[in-house]
């Protein structure tokens, strides 16, 4: 635990900084319990487990406070992997440590490969080793299950599983040093990513798709310890939500929603999850799977995997999607899970995306038709007809909001929506080339919304999307 009262005012410059600048800035001074001898400077990242850099700093006479100027030139970034670590400053007086000071911060750039045990296993393709869900394992004739071995006494505790092609079902068995069935784990969610826990003692795995249309892009074994926060554990999106974000592609929902799904994915006792829209490939939905999960979000996303090409317009966007199902679909969804609330994109596109339009004019016809049991009967009949209590879009021009990304979200001051956002975002590599969020973000206000539709009257406070929504209940 922090000491009290010691360091107070002193915080990082930038807790969610570029690979472009030079090093970690400082603001505040530096002060222990007794005069400082030393100070030790630690970085451990959360994704390595471990400690990625360390400097201790002597004082030459013991001091009351550490010299501000001192301590900018200690942290260069050039060397560090990208990802979130957390920086711990040291004092040393005598023979006594002191904890001081400590915060998270992201650094903005390619992460380091997670540790694990899968390079140790016997019998993994080269294509499910990679780092690429591009390349991928399919079962044929010759090879129909996915047998590996593992380490002897490696302690396996964890197996990741990650889908080029979803199997409908996947069944996968572990067994012991003789060959005995330690467990049976039928895979049936659906997800691109699929996490078990294994059984002490096991040495063999064995990973049997119910079809031969299944593609296993990725395969990763871990022992303790593993990083938690980084190992994706996804969860159902659950049966009543209360917020629903709709994005047309892998990268708009923080591009363009800011902090919200950070947000409200934090808040106790809200059930938030994100679609999307269109199919950009296998690559970007890996990028939006890691993004999400490094948001805080715990539901698997959804997908409606509608063709993809740059729109000028919405009339190209309709000619492209060509068909009544994205309307159905919603209405189907909006149905089943029964979101309080809708958050939806520009209805003029941002930059004028005719995909971005024609998202936000298709959830407002949904919004509208799926509380009419006439409107596609048999998702009514199935679920029953729903009316969704408010609709947001960003930027609408009426009933405007504006949120607040930046309050923290813990104790540390540090963590807030934008900070996670910005994490979020790095995550989609692919994109980060052509936007930003420090450029695009701001130029594309995304801390701006409209009330579009609300059937519990207009907003007051005007900051939060869930205002006037009285805690869910749960399905009957």
């Amino acid at each position: 635990a922090l000491p009290e009262a010691l360091c107070e005012g002193l915080k990082l410059k930038q807790a969610a900084t570029a690979r472009r600048d030079t090093r970690l800035e400082f603001l505040g001074g530096l002060s222990g319990p007794e005069p400082l001898d030393a100070a030790l400077f630690f970085l451990w990242d959360e994704r390595q487990y471990r400690v990625e850099w360390f400097r201790m700093l002597s004082l030459g006479q013991p001091a009351e406070t550490l010299r501000l100027e001192d301590m900018p030139r200690l942290i260069p970034l050039k060397d560090l992997s990208g990802g979130r670590k957390t920086l711990v400053v040291e004092g040393v007086s005598g023979s006594e440590i002191t904890v001081l000071f400590r915060s998270p911060v992201y650094v903005r750039g390619k992460s380091a490969p997670l540790p694990g045990l899968t390079p140790g296993c016997e019998g993994l393709p080269r294509s499910v080793l990679d780092e690429d869900v591009r390349t991928a394992w399919a079962p044929s004739a010759a090879r129909p299950t996915l047998d590996f071995g593992l380490p002897e006494d490696a302690g396996a505790e964890i197996l990741t599983l990650e889908w080029k092609t979803v199997p409908g079902r996947c069944a996968v068995e572990t067994r012991d040093g003789e060959g005995n069935l330690l467990s049976r784990t039928e895979l049936d969610q659906g997800f691109l990513a699929d996490f078990l826990e294994l059984d002490p003692g096991v040495r063999s795995i064995s990973v049997a798709p119910a079809d031969g249309k299944a593609e296993l892009a990725s395969l990763r074994v871990y022992a303790e310890p593993w990083p938690r926060h980084a190992i994706q554990h996804w969860e159902p999106v659950p049966e009543k939500l209360d917020i629903l974000f709709i994005s047309t592609h892998q990268d708009d929902e923080f591009l363009f929603f800011g902090g919200a799904i950070p947000a409200y994915a934090a808040r106790e006792g809200v059930s938030a999850a994100v679609l999307y829209m269109v199919n950009c490939g296998r690559l970007r939905y890996a990028e939006a799977l890691d993004a999400l999960w490094s948001a805080g979000l715990k539901a698997h996303p959804l997908f409606l995997n509608l063709p993809d090409s740059y729109t000028r317009d919405i009339r190209e966007a309709r000619s492209l999607w060509n068909s009544r199902a994205p309307l159905e679909q919603l209405i189907r969804v909006f149905r089943k899970y029964r979101p309080e609330v809708v958050v939806v994109q520009d209805f003029r596109g941002e930059y004028g995306n005719g995909e971005h339009q024609l998202t936000a004019a298709l959830a407002a016809e949904a919004v509208e038709k799926a509380a009419l049991p006439e409107a596609d009967p048999d998702s009514a009949a199935e679920h029953g007809a729903w009316q969704v209590k408010k609709l947001y879009a960003h930027l609408y021009r009426e009933n405007q909001i504006r949120m607040d990304w930046d309050q923290p979200l813990g104790e540390d001051g540090v963590v807030t929506p934008m900070f996670l956002a910005r994490e979020a975002f790095d995550r989609h590599r692919s994109q980060t080339a052509l936007y930003s969020m420090d450029s695009d973000g701001r130029r594309f206000d995304n801390t701006l919304f409209g009330l579009v539709y609300s059937a519990v009257g207009p907003d007051t406070e005007k900051n939060d999307f869930l205002e006037h929504i009285p805690p869910a209940e749960p399905r009957p």
